[in-house]
């Protein structure tokens, strides 16, 4: 299903995709913003992408900020930030369910990057604010 939905982006707007050995799919929206396309059997399509370092400063309150947002997920339209591996930089999350046409898909891809934009912004916005 995801093989189709991307081939139908491609023709649609062109995008830039990259077929990667895991049989999943990275799509370079910006130079630095590459989102992740991954078809679960069972959960559908998960979407990916690492936003931002964490701030530096004021982690803990960074952290509770990103907590809150996921609190019923009305400030990330229900994907999940988090923190990759090394716990150094902030990721973003959502999956898609397994049944879905191509016109919701990419509703909800683009509702993704929006949002992925949007928290990349808040999290450079964040760490660039004066400190008490």
């Amino acid at each position: 299903m995801l093989k189709q939905f991307v081939d139908q982006l491609r023709a649609d707007m062109g995008g830039s995709f990259e077929v990667n050995d895991d049989d999943s799919y990275s799509l370079h929206v910006e130079p630095d913003l590459h989102i992740s396309l991954r078809e679960n059997k069972e959960a559908g399509i998960s979407l990916f992408t690492a936003l931002a370092p964490i701030p530096e400063e004021r982690v803990e309150e960074f952290l509770i900020k990103t907590m809150i947002a996921n609190l019923f997920g009305r400030e990330t339209g229900g994907g999940i930030l988090g923190l990759d591996k090394e716990g150094k930089k902030v990721t973003f999350l959502t999956f898609l369910p397994p049944e879905l046409s191509y016109t919701e898909f990419h509703d909800q891809l683009e509702d993704f990057v929006n949002y992925a934009d949007a928290w990349k912004n808040e999290t450079t916005v964040f760490k660039e604010q004066p400190t008490d």
